[in-house]
């Protein structure tokens, strides 16, 4: 008679008590998908068949007699004899628990009608959170084609587990820890990105990638740094471990734009968070990939992206017959190129471009015909 294997044993029928009734189980499969099978209903929001328990969001605890704690049922497995409750009053308190903190920090705007939480919170018959709101995060809306939402993220890790164990691309991380813990992409995990370049080993980089609303990284300057400054230097020391070469794209903001136009050889002096970190950016990138092209851009024209550029910004003010004042003129000032005769081209271009004719556009050192693409 042959001995069984280890992997025919952990596929033999188990007998265990599911909420008091007798059901059949396998010793590979999780309490919560048994539970499924025989019509029992158990809470989850990180579980999703196919990608790996974690076990994470304590929604789908259980009661099993005997032990001193609740166990999340998508990562244990029956035993014969075992006796589990999915709905008494301590699992129930727990599961209920769970489901009400996660959506005391859930925004008041819908971004979708099939939340699961929302789901689940109905099924448990729960009413409105009697807990504060976490500070909400700031949406990302960077892309054009995708919105990033993070006010509405619990934090259920199916999109980090799904990058990196089914797409095996490493693109989604989480990072920082207690309530500042978020979901990032890419620069904001440093060890993916180092992994990511290991692994490509491209022979150039063009680092693109940045915070770049100049509000927005004077509110949140720390955010700002990691992305623009050291994100940037990471990926330098990556491609010099990679043997690849870089190309950072930084930003005419590292100067202050007290004249212009300027050359590669003047020295820089930020007068805002961006311009900062960016120019950090640039010397980190330096340091750690001496052989790196550093690109000091200026980019006019209408934004594809939702949001509007400076220059359309600006435009809509002065023809609504608004001035800017303070930080709004400073801030002008600097990211229009500088020199006041460039800035004057730069609004003017745009402005003719609304009636998609040619326009001339005088400076006090140029007469130029423009015409629309």
């Amino acid at each position: 008679m042959e001995r069984a294997t280890n992997g025919q044993i952990a596929t033999m029928p188990i007998e265990f008590k599911l909420d008091g009734r007798t059901v059949v189980g396998r010793p590979d499969e999780p309490i919560i998908e048994t539970a499924a099978r025989h019509g029992v209903e158990i809470p989850r929001l990180c579980y999703k068949p196919g990608l790996r328990p974690d076990g994470n969001c304590r929604a789908c605890v259980v009661e099993i007699k005997g032990e001193r704690v609740l166990a999340p049922s998508c990562c244990r497995f029956p035993a014969a004899g075992m006796e589990v409750s999915t709905d008494s009053a301590r699992a129930r308190a727990s599961q209920k628990m769970v489901l009400e903190l996660l959506l005391s920090d859930m925004p008041e705007k819908e971004y979708r009608l099939d939340s699961e939480l929302d789901q689940w919170a109905r099924k448990l018959n729960l009413g409105l959170p009697r807990f504060p709101s976490r500070t909400q995060p700031a949406a990302d809306l960077s892309h054009p084609a995708m919105a990033v939402n993070l006010d509405a993220c619990i934090q259920c890790t199916r999109c980090v587990r799904a990058c990196r164990e089914e797409q095996v691309n490493d693109v989604i991380g989480l990072a920082h820890r207690g309530d500042r813990t978020e979901i990032v992409f890419d620069l904001g995990d440093p060890m993916a990105l180092r992994n990511l370049v290991t692994d490509l080993r491209p022979e150039w980089i063009v680092h693109c990638p940045a915070a770049t609303d100049v509000a927005w990284c004077e509110t949140h300057p720390e955010d700002a740094e990691r992305i623009n400054a050291e994100a940037s230097g990471t990926l330098a020391s990556a491609a010099a471990a990679a043997g690849s070469r870089l190309l950072y794209v930084s930003t005419d903001a590292v100067f202050d734009g007290s004249r212009g136009p300027y050359a590669e050889s003047d020295g820089t002096a930020p007068c805002n968070v961006y311009g900062r970190t960016k120019r950090k950016g640039e010397d980190l990138v330096q340091r750690a990939l001496p052989s790196s092209l550093i690109v000091r851009t200026n980019l006019y024209g209408w934004n594809v992206q939702p949001k509007q550029s400076l220059a359309e910004w600006v435009l809509d003010r002065l023809e609504a017959g608004e001035k800017l004042g303070g930080d709004q003129r400073d801030v002008a000032d600097q990211r229009l190129l500088g020199a006041p005769q460039h800035a004057a081209v730069e609004l003017a271009v745009l402005r003719h471009q609304k009636s998609r004719s040619t326009c001339v556009a005088e400076t006090a050192s140029a007469r130029t015909a423009i015409s629309p693409m």
